[in-house]
């Protein structure tokens, strides 16, 4: 079994100074007189294995229990307890899974004066709970039987009912049953809560999966014909990037060929230049020559400047130094003076030096004298006071006692002092009691107002969230409808691309126009040779509400081909009967002979019709500059074509204007020659200056809508990202009521806490009274006894007094000597003085020869010094006249070379000035060939401006590729296969709008519904799984619970049956008969129902325990105690006085039973009794020597 092998207590209470008590005996008593601190021992135990309760330890507050010091002794900082427990042969022990180390347990705890605290068990720190769960159903338990200190038998019988039940509990060792048990009703109620939870989430993600599924299933549909649509896509861009290749590679030949013609005009142009370059560099050498001799120029006249500011330096410098070599040779004279005087002070200085060595060496010869007279005087006092010392001495036992009896008196003070400290520390105790009930009271409004302030806080926090989740709701709507948008914004942009590819097909191909012309210009390879600027209606424009009646009226004139000059239109008509295109018609733009427009006189318009008449057609055409004197030649009589707004206003107007035109903006054709021609309806037919008017709308669109996709975009990824920081403003606030929850949850219990300290604190302050009382009492004992004391000693100090006399009598012929050996020796001391006072004047006077003699080399050193530099003044003025003549012979040598520079700049001018007017000749010859170049460079700016519109319209063509595909036009190509390829363009293009048609009516579509489902559907298994788990927890947990209670209810009944037939047959051998037992107050309820206890002592009838008096409520709580050991032993037992309230008879049969029941429990009893000492194997004394300082004696009994 295990038992108590050591103790080792430090710093713990009284024991200061660190205690080794060895526990090894079955039975060890430890005794002592009231106050020294045995029951300090008992708490030592208690508190290593974990008491938390300061009133049990009978302490205020847990750092009370950390020696606080005494009047010799610091406090200190540390308490620390340490219980070893080694196994022995028999009796109770541990469990089996207890970690001991070759059959020993050791169990440390330490407490620090800041509050820290810490547990060991086997030297490994370790948790308060682990120290519990070790000890858990040993009877050393949380709820232990076997420790009984001061009180506690009392406490036992007087508790409640359910406090009773715990120590059934702890011997059927089922406190940890019901500990997990209330742990897994813990995890039980938070699995549900779980449970719960998890329901409400699926059911919302079911409903959030219905609506997310059809979404799919609309986006698969939505991808299926978004993929046709690139397949067709694919085809058309193909097909219109292999035209524009073809185009752009003829464009580049004829413009090689003109860029040759542009290289040899640059080469001639190169060879005049490189002529001029020669030139201008021979007009900047000059110029360089030129340069230099005005830097030259320049340089001497500074040179020059500098030489005549450096004479008159130089002069400057000779009359200062002529000044300083007279005020070296005042400076020499004034030296002079002070070395003589000095010298002098020296000689004086020496003689008194003398004079005071020899007064020195006359005075030491009289002091030597002196000194010899005092010894002898010295030694005859000596020889008198050791005659008075050994009369002295025959009174020293007298002193002795009185000695004894006045530290007697001392000691007594001092512990009347010490009882003064205790009381004025029961004092600050009773103070500080004061401060903390009144810090309590305070920490309990704070924790009140806390809980308040809580409550209010997460109520604020709950409804924040509840605004922020209505937030987030209103931000998923909204990209949403940015999404919609955006998509709406990229359906549009793809229609008005997919529009303008097909009116620049119509153009490419000439479509509109008659088969002649498309003949001409798209199956003629020479095109670009025959300077053709492109047919007339490219250079024409008007309103979009006028141009049906303008093509209608011009439809042939707009589709002349426009062509620079007479040779090219030849050589056009050429080409046209070559290859048999059919009819073609040409405007040439070049002028073929001169003449003068007619004017014509306005037409008749009556008031009536003014308004109706919109203006003369020529008027209302915009013409391209270069093409609009040619278009005047081309069509003289459409100043007289008027449009008007209907038909019955032409008919009006043509009667008195029968030389005019009139058209209508329907078409209608009104001519005053009798000619009437109207338009019929063409909707579904685009006319040449729509489709061009059209085209630069649309790019303009397409623009617009770029930028407002790239609008709706931003706003789209502006919304998502207001969503995530929605999101985690949402999980900071769960996060943060989750935490007020949880402080809120913590604050209760620290408010019960407070209100129960304040409770300890009051019963705190009763106790402190009543030991104050106690030390006061004391103290009043302590100074009768020291009244009587001072009354013996005063007798004793007179007959000291007499004794004194007598001494006094053989002293008085010590004081003349005494005298005079004070006059030598105050002799000696002014003799010596006085010698001292002279040998510190020989070393002023030594000081004062050792400075006049430096002060005469210093002079010296000066006049030395003042001379070399006179001397050096003199050398220096010889050096600066030779200087200044150098000087002046070198200025006259720059003024014969500036005159001679001035001459040859002037004829270098002359010469720079011949060679800048063969430059300026040259320059002409170079200006004609440059107008030259600038013709061929216009002609081929011409050609490149062509060849960069096809490349941009195909560089277009590959931006549109990249941003629908995501790459260029030859991946495309490289990636098209056999069935694209052979797919006809036209049949690729019809469905390409059919399928675009169907895909526009779909409507919004969410792109994110896919992924969406996908997550939402592996959630929702996720949680289904959860779900399942947590099902399967809550029932295993609810098996574990009704399997610890069936365990509970069959070992409680089991201990309570065995304990209450032991209690009953140890009551009986203590109380020698009567009759007891323990009741359960709801046998119904086995697992919760309180114990009462019913004892009859002999001769008395059966009643409650509490009526008892307190001898009989000690056996009866003994005879309990003892039962339950009976049933359970536990490997020891710690009794505290429990012995007190018995008489011997009653104490012998305790002794007894605890002989018989040692055997399997180790008995550590704490007593006054001194029949229970007889029992015990070992003694321990604990001793206060010092004052509040336990110190512990031992004791074997064999």
């Amino acid at each position: 079994m295990h038992r108590i092998d050591r103790l080792e207590i430090y710093g713990f209470k009284s024991f200061c100074e660190k205690t080794d008590i060895v526990l090894n005996g079955e039975v060890t008593a430890i005794v002592g007189p009231n106050g020294c601190g045995k029951s300090n021992v008992a708490d030592a135990i208690n508190w290593v294995l974990g008491e938390q309760s300061t009133k049990t330890l009978r302490a205020g507050r847990m750092e009370d229990v950390i020696f606080n010091g005494t009047q010799k002794r610091k406090a200190l900082g540390v308490a620390e307890v340490t219980l070893t427990l080694r196994e022995f042969a028999n009796g109770a022990s541990l469990p089996a899974d207890f970690p001991s180390e070759n059959g020993e347990v050791t169990v440390s705890r330490r407490l620090y004066r800041s509050g820290e605290s810490e547990y060991f068990l086997n030297q490994r720190r370790c948790r308060l709970k682990d120290v519990y769960e070790f000890f858990e159903g040993t009877g050393l338990g949380s709820t232990s039987y076997a420790l009984i200190e001061q009180g506690r038998i009392e406490v036992i019988l007087g508790s409640k009912p359910q406090d009773r039940r715990a120590l059934i509990e702890e011997a059927a060792r089922i406190s940890i049953f019901k500990t997990k048990r209330k742990s897994a009703e813990l995890k039980l109620e938070l699995a549900r809560q779980n449970l719960s939870r998890v329901s409400d989430i699926i059911q919302e993600v079911d409903r959030q999966t219905a609506s997310l599924k059809r979404q799919a299933a609309k986006t698969r549909r939505y991808y299926r014909l978004r993929d046709e649509l690139k397949f067709f896509s694919r085809i058309n861009y193909w097909h219109r990037s292999r035209s524009l290749t073809n185009e752009i590679r003829t464009i580049h030949d004829r413009l090689q060929q003109q860029r040759q013609e542009e290289q040899t005009l640059t080469e001639r142009l190169n060879a005049e230049l490189e002529t001029r370059r020669r030139l201008a560099e021979e007009v900047e050498q000059l110029e360089s020559e030129v340069a230099q001799l005005r830097e030259e120029f320049s340089g001497l006249r500074v040179e020059e400047e500098r030489a005549g500011q450096q004479l008159a330096y130089q002069e400057n410098r000779q009359q200062a130094l002529r000044d300083r070599s007279v005020e070296i040779a005042e400076t020499l004279a004034e030296y002079g003076v002070r070395k003589a005087s000095a010298r002098h002070e020296s000689d004086a200085a020496t003689a008194q030096l003398e004079t005071l060595s020899s007064e020195i060496a006359l005075g030491e010869a009289a002091a030597q004298g002196l000194a010899e007279r005092l010894q002898r005087l010295v030694n005859q006092l000596d020889d008198a006071e050791a005659e008075l010392s050994a009369l002295r001495s025959s009174t020293l036992g007298e002193v002795e006692q009185l000695a004894g009896l006045r530290q007697w008196q001392e000691n007594a003070a001092e512990r009347i002092e010490t009882a003064a400290s205790q009381l004025t520390r029961l004092d600050e105790e009773c103070a500080n009691l004061a401060v903390e009930q009144a810090r309590h009271v305070e920490k309990r409004e704070m924790l009140e107002k806390a809980l308040s302030a809580g409550t209010a806080a997460l109520a604020a926090l709950r409804t924040t969230l509840a605004d922020e989740e209505a937030r987030a709701a209103q931000l998923q709507r909204v990209m949403a409808g940015y999404e919609t948008e955006l998509q709406h914004c990229t359906q549009e942009m793809q229609s008005l691309q997919h529009r303008l590819a097909s009116l620049d097909e119509i153009e490419k191909r000439r479509a509109i126009y008659s088969e002649g012309v498309q003949r001409f210009l798209g199956e003629n390879s020479s095109v670009s040779q025959l300077n053709i600027s492109g047919t007339l209606a490219d250079f024409v424009e008007t309103a979009p509400h006028l141009e049906a009646a303008v093509e209608g009226f011009m439809d042939a004139h707009l589709q002349h081909v426009v062509v620079a000059t007479l040779e090219d239109a030849v050589r056009s008509l050429q080409q046209v009967r070559e290859r048999e295109t059919g009819r073609c018609s040409f405007l040439i733009l070049e002028p073929l002979h001169d003449e003068t427009a007619a004017v014509e006189p306005p037409p008749a318009i009556p008031d009536s019709y003014a308004a109706s008449v919109v203006g003369s057609l020529r008027n209302l055409l915009s013409i391209t500059p270069a093409v609009d004197p040619a278009f005047t030649r081309a069509f003289p009589d459409l100043g007289r074509v008027i449009v008007v707004a209907d038909l019955p206003t032409a008919l009006a107007l043509v009667r008195p204007n029968p030389s005019y035109i009139f058209l209508t903006r329907q078409g209608e054709v009104v001519s005053g020659r009798g000619l009437v021609s109207a338009l019929g309806e063409r909707k579904e037919e685009i006319g040449f200056l729509r489709l061009k008017r059209e085209r630069k709308e649309l790019a303009l669109q397409i623009e617009r809508c770029r930028q407002e996709r790239q609008t709706k975009a931003n706003q789209v990824s502006q919304s998502a990202e207001d969503l995530r920081a929605s999101g985690a403003r949402r999980q900071e606030l769960a996060e943060q009521s989750h935490r007020l929850e949880v402080e809120r949850s913590a604050l209760a219990p620290q408010f019960e806490q407070a209100v129960l300290e304040l409770r300890r604190l009051a019963a705190q302050a009763t106790e402190l009274g009543v030991e104050r009382q106690r030390v006061e009492e004391a103290r009043a004992k302590l100074r009768s006894e020291t009244e009587t004391v001072a009354a013996a000693i005063l007798t004793m100090e007179g007959a000291g007094r007499r004794r004194a006399e007598r001494l006094l009598e053989l002293e008085e012929t010590l004081p003349p000597q005494k005298l005079e050996r004070n006059e030598l020796t105050h002799g000696l001391g002014d003799l010596r003085l006085t010698l001292a006072k002279k040998a510190e004047r020989r070393r002023g006077s030594e000081n004062d020869l050792h400075r006049l003699t430096s002060q005469i080399s210093d002079h010296a050193a000066q006049t030395e010094k003042l001379e070399r530099e006179q001397a050096q003044a003199q050398a220096t003025l010889e050096n600066l006249r030779q200087s200044n003549e150098e000087l002046r012979l070198k200025m006259a040598a720059m003024v014969s070379r500036r005159l001679y520079l001035e001459e040859a700049l002037q004829s270098e001018h002359a010469r720079m000035a011949a060679l800048k007017e063969q430059a300026k000749r040259l320059e002409d010859v170079i200006t004609s060939l440059h107008a030259q170049r600038q013709t061929l460079t216009e002609t081929r700016t011409q050609m490149e401006v062509e060849y960069a519109r096809h490349t941009t319209e195909r560089q277009h063509l590959a931006v549109s590729c990249q941003e629908e595909f995501h790459e260029d036009l030859e991946s495309l190509a490289a990636n098209m296969n056999d069935e694209q390829l052979a797919y006809d363009p036209q049949e690729a293009e019809r469905n390409y709008i059919e399928v675009k048609e169907k895909v526009e009516t779909y409507g919004a579509i969410n792109m994110t519904a896919l992924e969406e489902f996908q997550q939402l559907e592996e959630r929702h298994n996720f949680l289904l799984a959860q779900q399942a788990d947590i099902q399967s927890a809550i029932e295993a947990t609810q098996a574990a619970l009704t399997e610890i209670n069936r365990r509970s209810t069959e070992q409680f009944k089991e201990t309570f049956d065995a304990i209450n037939q032991n209690f009953k047959e140890l009551f009986t051998l203590l109380f020698g008969g009567g009759q007891c037992e323990m009741r359960l107050l709801d046998e119904t309820d086995l697992l919760e129902s309180g114990i009462e206890i019913i004892a009859q002592p002999p001769g008395k009838r059966l009643q409650n325990v509490m009526l008892l008096s307190g001898g009989e409520k000690a056996l009866v709580a003994l005879a309990l105690l003892l039962g339950i050991f009976k049933f359970r032993p536990s490997p020891f037992c710690l009794l505290d006085e429990v012995d007190a309230p018995l008489d011997d008879a009653n104490v012998s049969r305790f002794t007894r039973l605890l002989g018989v029941m040692g055997k399997n429990t180790q008995f550590i009893l704490i007593t006054h009794n001194k029949k229970t000492m007889e029992v015990a194997q070992y003694l321990y004394g604990v001793t206060m020597q010092e004052a509040g300082v336990s110190k512990i004696v031992s004791v074997k009994f064999e």
